[in-house]
């Protein structure tokens, strides 16, 4: 069985590393600007960043 989780931004980031300790295997990024407040870009470069093993 495979756990993920769901991030709605830059703020998200110290739950999705903290979430890759835990042993969750993939997140997601959600990719609206007008529901997030900015692109998924920078959230994914940040994301890349703080984990190594966690898929996005």
């Amino acid at each position: 069985m495979e756990f993920g989780l769901s991030a709605g931004g830059i703020s998200h980031l110290d739950q999705i590393v903290e979430a890759k300790e835990l042993g969750y295997d993939f997140c997601w990024v959600g990719d609206s600007p007008m529901l997030f407040g900015i692109p998924c870009w920078p959230t994914l470069a940040l994301l890349a960043t703080k984990t190594m093993r966690i898929l996005t």
